[in-house]
């Protein structure tokens, strides 16, 4: 669950859904029907970008296990 100590921490939950459910949507869309200011990067790049960045926000919203 979400961090005990971060203030709003059910609204940062919520945001951590966000994230992830359009990262994977975002994964699953074929190039063609992505917008056309997105379509120019190499799809590579957007995944790799992508998921460091979830990875990095999960990290630091997530409570850490004993």
């Amino acid at each position: 669950m979400w961090r005990k100590e971060l203030r709003w921490g059910r609204f940062w939950w919520l945001c951590d859904w966000a994230i992830l459910i359009a990262v994977v949507l975002g994964s699953l869309i074929p190039p063609r029907e992505m917008p056309h200011s997105i379509g120019w990067f190499n799809d590579k790049f957007l995944h790799f970008t992508a998921y460091f960045l979830m990875a990095f926000w999960f990290a630091g919203s997530l409570e850490r296990r004993r």
